[in-house]
């Protein structure tokens, strides 16, 4: 039988793990993640790299 502790342990794991998968379940996302691992750029760059404005 699982602990209230260890269930609680597990939620917030859960709650860690969330916005990483999230950010993992967008196409666009992983495409600058797969761009970020091999080299640095700054908004603008990426930005223009996809073909995109800048929100904001």
């Amino acid at each position: 039988m699982t602990s209230m502790n260890t269930y609680a342990d597990n939620l917030s794991s859960v709650d860690a793990l969330a916005p990483i998968f999230k950010a993992g379940g967008d196409p666009l996302r992983l495409e600058i993640l797969r761009v970020l691992r091999r080299d640095t750029f700054g908004v603008l760059e990426l930005s223009q790299l996809f073909d995109m404005r800048q929100s904001g």
